[in-house]
Order: structure tokens, then C-alpha cells, then sequence
């Protein structure tokens, strides 16, 4: 097993995407040209925003198993425990979009033929 077999934690994640990131879309004054992507990079930064996303998404289902453990268990009332499935479930299907709504509009892959996006 390798290291790169062994799965990054959220925070190992988190890291990895800001320091690429700030590599791929240096802080550029208002005054200065863009640099030339590089499209390895960028595409790396997407596949971290990828498995940031369902790192998250991951995350959420184990608490959603806890909440219903807790629910069966007597822990909590059936209220709050539905409650907070709710909320669960909200952030669930809301993990991953503010990066994958970035990417989309930044990520250029000329190797694919494919063009920004102007949205």
C-alpha cells in the first residue's frame, strides 16, 4: 500500500485544495495580467473539489446514522431526531455546491476541447 492508497481525512483535503487553489488562482491585482493556467493543475484542483464534496456528503450520513440511533435508542424525541434528519438532509444535498458552482464557472480543460463557462 502506497500512500497514495490511503485516504485523506476532510481537514487533509481541506489543506490540499487551499494550497492548490492558491497556486491555480494566484491573488492577481486589478492592474496586472492573468497568468497562464495550467491545466494539470486545475484539473487536480477539481477532482480535490470532487472528493471534498463527498468527503463531506460521507460525513453527513454517519451523522444521519447517529441521529437514528439516538431516535431508536430513546435518546432523543422522534421531533427532534426528525428535526435534525431534516437539517441533514438539506446539507446533504447542498454539500459540495458553493465548490462545485466555483469550478464549473473557473475550470478550463483545453485537453478536452471544453471552454469556460460563462455562467
Amino acid at each position: 500500500m502506497t500512500l497514495r492508497d490511503v485516504p485523506l481525512t476532510s481537514e487533509q483535503l481541506k489543506d490540499a485544495f487551499k494550497a492548490l487553489q492558491s497556486e491555480v488562482e494566484p491573488y492577481i491585482a486589478p492592474d496586472q495580467e492573468l497568468p497562464e493556467v495550467d491545466p494539470k493543475a486545475s484539473l487536480r484542483l477539481a477532482s480535490l473539489d470532487i472528493e471534498l464534496a463527498l468527503q463531506e456528503k460521507k460525513t453527513i450520513l454517519l451523522e444521519r446514522d447517529l441521529i437514528a440511533s439516538e431516535r431508536d435508542a430513546g435518546s432523543i424525541s422522534p421531533q427532534a431526531a426528525n428535526k435534525r434528519l431534516r437539517d441533514t438532509g438539506q446539507r446533504y444535498y447542498s454539500a459540495g455546491d458553493d465548490y462545485g458552482d466555483i469550478k464549473r464557472r473557473r475550470c478550463d480543460l483545453p485537453t478536452l476541447g471544453l471552454k469556460k463557462s460563462p455562467y
